[in-house]
C-alpha cells in the first residue's frame, strides 16, 4: 500500500541486467570561486553538500601560523561565515562532517593552546559557525607528531576517528578511536606491526567500519594500498594490500549497492625518479578482494584524492593531473561504470595550475569540489578553490549485477530539508514494509507496504507534513530488519 507522499520507486532491474546510466560528456561548470584573501596562501581540503544547497568546507592556510579554516558557503558560492579555530590548536582541517542533528564536525591536527608538539583534533561547531568543543588526543597515542585525517557517524552515536601517529619505532602507525557527542574518548584501538601505515578516509557499513590508507610494506620501502576492515569495537577483521607497486597511496572509499567497494588512489612504478604516478581505481567485493583494478594516466603525475558513489549508479572520482600539453597542474572530474569503463573525464582550471583535493554530490543535482588554485602572477601562492559543477545529461548502459542481500542505505542529503533519496536493495521478491518513526518511535509515515521485487530500489520521501527532528527510517523484509537515522532540518 503506498500512502500520500511524493514519491518515485524504481526498479533496476530488468531479467537478469541492472540498469544504470552513464554520462557522454564531462559536467559544465556551474560556478568557480576562490576564497580568503591575498595576504596567505591556502588550500581546501574536503567539502560536504548541505540541505538548503550551500556547501561546508575545511582546509587550511599557511600563516604565521600555519591555521585550519571552517567555511559555509550558499548554493551560490557566496561566503555566509568563515571560522579560523587556530586559537582552539587547530593547523589544518582534513575532513568534514555534518551530524545527524545539523551540526558540524571536522578533523585534522595541530598543537593545544600553550603547546607546540602536534596531536589528532576533532572540533564541533553549530550551524551558525559558534564553537561548541574542540578537543585534542595525544593520550590515545604514541609519540610527539600526530594527525587525525578521517571521520565517521558511530553506529550507536559518537563518531569514528582515524589517526596516524609516530610510535616509538618510530615508525607512523594507525590509531581509530571512538568519541561520543561531547568528544569524550570511549575506546582507542591500534593498528600496525613493521613499517609506516595511514589512513586517509573511514567509512560506516552496516557491521562496523572501513578505512583505506597505505602501508609500507617491506624493507624495500614499497608502499600499497591498504583497505581494512574493522568490528563495532574497532578490532581488525580483514587486511587487504592493492595496488601493489613501487608506491601506491589510497585516498578515498565508498560502499557500493552489491555490498562491496570503491577506492581510489595512485600507483607509481618509477622507484628511480619517483615522478610519473598514474590514477588508480579498485572495486572489491564485501571482502575487500578485488574484482577488478584500472590505472589511469599520461606522460606526468597523475592522482585521484576523492570518490563518491553517484545517483546514477558510477563512480566519480576527482584529483589532478598534469598530463597537460604545458605541464602545469589542472584539476580533473572523472566518472567511471561500475565495470570500469571511463565514461567521461574533465578538466578544470586551465589558466593555471590547480588541485582537486575533496568532492561532493550537490543538492539537488550535479557535483562540487574543492582544492587549491594558482594564477600567475600572483605573489601569495594559491588560493582556496571551489567548483560547483552541473549534472549533465545521461543515457542508459547495461550492468550485469544483483543484490545478494538486504541493504538499507543511508539518506542522502542527510540532513534535509522537505525531501530525501531513499535506497534499498532486497535479494528476491518478498513483502516489504518501508516506514518512518520519529525519535519517542513512533510511526509517523508507511512508505511502502506491499510484494516488492527483486532489485536495487530508490524512492524520494517528502516530509513536508513532518516538523524538523531526528528520525528513523526502517526497512522489513521478511524476517530481516534495517535502520538508519535521519535528519529533518527546515
Amino acid at each position: 500500500m503506498f500512502f500520500g507522499i511524493i514519491m518515485r520507486l524504481s526498479t533496476f532491474i530488468t531479467l537478469l541486467c541492472l540498469f544504470c546510466t552513464s554520462y557522454a560528456q564531462p559536467p559544465d561548470t556551474v560556478w568557480s570561486r576562490n576564497y580568503l584573501d591575498d595576504s596567505e596562501s591556502s588550500a581546501a581540503s574536503d567539502i560536504v553538500a548541505l540541505a538548503d544547497g550551500g556547501f561546508l568546507v575545511g582546509g587550511g592556510a599557511d600563516g604565521a601560523p600555519q591555521r585550519g579554516f571552517l567555511m559555509r558557503l550558499n548554493a551560490d558560492g557566496d561566503t555566509l561565515w568563515t571560522r579560523f579555530p587556530q586559537e582552539s590548536g587547530f593547523a589544518w582541517i582534513w575532513r568534514v562532517l555534518v551530524t545527524l542533528d545539523g551540526d558540524y564536525m571536522f578533523v585534522g591536527f595541530g598543537p593545544p593552546p600553550g603547546e607546540t608538539s602536534w596531536y589528532p583534533a576533532v572540533g564541533r561547531y553549530d550551524s551558525q559557525g559558534n564553537e561548541i568543543w574542540v578537543h585534542h588526543y595525544p593520550d590515545s597515542l604514541y609519540w610527539w607528531y600526530d594527525r587525525a585525517f578521517a571521520i565517521c557517524e558511530a553506529h550507536d552515536g559518537g563518531f569514528i576517528v582515524g589517526s596516524m601517529n609516530l610510535s616509538p619505532d618510530p615508525t607512523p602507525d594507525i590509531s581509530v578511536f571512538k568519541i561520543d557527542d561531547n568528544g569524550e574518548v570511549e575506546w582507542v584501538s591500534h593498528h600496525g606491526g613493521i613499517g609506516c601505515e595511514h589512513i586517509y578516509d573511514l567509512i560506516q557499513v552496516e557491521d562496523g567500519y572501513v578505512g583505506v590508507g597505505t602501508k609500507c610494506y617491506n624493507v624495500q620501502g614499497d608502499w600499497y594500498i591498504q583497505l581494512s576492515k574493522l568490528d563495532m569495537n574497532g578490532d581488525s577483521v580483514w587486511t587487504r594490500f592493492l595496488a601493489q607497486s613501487y608506491e601506491s597511496f589510497g585516498y578515498g572509499v565508498v560502499e557500493l549497492p552489491d555490498g562491496g567497494f570503491a577506492l581510489t588512489g595512485y600507483v607509481n612504478n618509477d622507484p628511480e625518479t619517483g615522478t610519473y604516478k598514474d590514477i588508480a581505481v579498485i572495486k572489491t567485493d564485501s571482502e575487500g578482494e578485488v574484482i577488478w583494478e584500472r590505472i589511469f594516466g599520461g606522460s606526468g603525475n597523475d592522482e585521484a584524492e576523492e570518490i563518491v558513489f553517484a545517483s546514477d549508479s558510477t563512480i566519480v572520482i576527482c584529483g589532478h593531473t598534469s598530463s597537460t600539453e604545458t605541464g602545469n597542474n589542472q584539476a580533473f572530474v572523472m566518472s567511471i561504470s561500475l565495470a570500469g569503463d571511463s565514461l567521461w573525464m574533465g578538466y578544470y582550471g586551465l589558466e593555471g595550475s590547480d588541485y582537486a583535493h575533496g568532492m561532493c554530490k550537490a543538492i539537488p543535482s550535479g557535483y562540487a569540489f574543492c582544492g587549491e588554485h594558482h594564477v600567475p602572477p600572483n605573489p601569495v601562492g594559491w588560493h582556496s578553490w571551489v567548483v560547483r559543477l552541473a549534472g549533465p545529461e545521461s543515457v542508459g548502459e547495461p550492468l550485469p549485477l544483483l543484490p545478494d542481500r538486504i541493504t538499507l542505505y543511508q539518506n542522502y542529503p542527510n540532513p534535509f530539508n522537505a525531501q530525501t533519496t531513499i535506497r534499498f536493495s532486497i535479494n528476491r521478491t518478498q513483502q516489504v514494509t518501508l516506514a518512518i518513526y520519529d525519535i519517542l518511535g513512533k510511526k509517523v509515515k508507511t512508505i511502502i507496504d506491499d510484494s516488492v521485487p527483486l532489485g536495487w530500489h530508490e524512492l524520494t520521501f517528502s516530509a513536508a507534513n513532518l516538523p524538523s527532528g531526528i528520525y528513523t527510517v526502517s526497512l522489513r523484509a521478511g524476517q530481516e530488519s534495517k535502520t538508519k537515522k535521519m535528519v529533518l532540518l527546515k
